[in-house]
């Protein structure tokens, strides 16, 4: 019988969280049994994995001024609790060998409380930190904050895994505590999904993307803006996959505006990277499995990250990126069609 592993994963902006907890959770398959701890809602596109128990706890997500709030429609207070009951049942029934833990303590502080518990109720099990490649780090508390990681880090688990190549992102590049940490830090590589498709004959075509689109509007409504142009200088058609993620009055807005301008929306698809095998150029926002499949699928790349006051990964990734002359970058506030 397999060794048992959880994992819990919250998403609450985009879908990236999740993008890369299936990724792993379908490699860890080959060695564990594994239970992933979903806290955000479930995009219509992914289907159910069926070598992975995915337990969905009550959704949770997240405002523009970080507080959170359950999709449900729920007092927060009775989504935290039914969200907590939901772990400790899990724990309990699957006892398991390993827990894996997506960004926190690096992240999700809010989520802290159910996290500890997860943990203390794990007993004997290996406990680790699954973390991309580069955090946020531009908080008011900065300082405070990784301190606060790193004594919670050596406290509780057993080692960092960090999804990158070192030579690409090293940890510390964007974490420093005052302390050197003392649990192991170990990187993994990047992380994709399996799914692969056929080279395409010939690129041909825009696609434009963000992620979960959650924050896509102004890039969409910028490509539709400028796709006449881009018909007239180059014959090729502009196709924006929306995200599921998109408000509903965001995504009508820019359907209303593309159909003016004949460009394709897609609400969302299952494979943006076969997309992007056959794209003339791709223009997209930078997050990490986003900055992935444009590596993967080698298409030609505009990249405009998302950036506000805590949110730096995303430019902070398109500028190696960038260095490396793999993408080409448009800088936050440069912008238009």
């Amino acid at each position: 019988m397999k060794p048992r592993l959880i994992f819990y994963c919250q998403h609450s902006l985009g879908m990236g969280h999740l993008v890369r907890s299936l990724a792993l959770c379908d490699a860890l398959t080959a060695s564990f049994d594994v239970t992933l701890l979903n806290g955000g809602r479930w995009p219509d596109s992914f289907a159910r994995p069926r070598d992975i128990r995915v337990v969905d706890l009550s959704p949770i997500g997240m405002a523009e001024d970080a507080s959170i709030f359950s999709l449900d429609g729920l007092a927060i207070d009775d989504a935290m609790a039914l969200r907590r009951a939901a772990i400790e049942a899990n724990v309990m029934d699957r006892r398991p060998d390993a827990v894996l833990i997506e960004l926190y303590p690096f992240g999700r502080k809010k989520f802290r409380a159910e996290i500890e518990r997860l943990i203390d109720l794990s007993h004997g099990a290996v406990i680790a930190s699954s973390v991309r490649d580069i955090l946020v780090n531009n908080r008011h508390d900065q300082q405070r904050h990784d301190d606060r990681a790193a004594a919670a880090l050596d406290e509780r688990f057993d080692c960092v895994i960090v999804h990158t190549d070192p030579d690409f992102a090293r940890l510390e590049e964007s974490f420093r505590p005052s302390r050197p940490l003392a649990t192991p830090i170990l990187y993994s590589g990047f992380v994709t999904p399996t799914h692969g498709a056929p080279p395409a004959e010939r690129r041909r075509g825009v696609v434009v993307s963000a992620g979960g689109g959650i924050v896509g509007r102004d890039l969409y409504e910028v490509a539709i803006a400028a796709a006449p142009t881009v018909r007239a200088a180059t014959g090729h058609e502009t196709t924006i996959v929306a995200g599921p993620f998109l408000p509903a009055e965001d995504f009508d807005a820019v359907c209303d505006a593309a159909q003016a301008a004949g460009v394709t929306v897609i609400r969302q698809t299952p494979n943006l990277y076969a997309m992007l095998l056959s794209a003339s150029v791709s223009i997209s926002q930078c997050g990490y499995n986003s900055a992935l499949d444009l590596l993967r699928s080698g298409a030609p790349a505009i990249v405009v990250p998302f950036v506000r006051e805590r949110e730096t990964e995303q430019i902070d990734r398109a500028r190696r990126l960038s260095a490396r002359r793999f993408v080409r970058l448009i800088e936050p506030g440069s912008l238009s069609p």
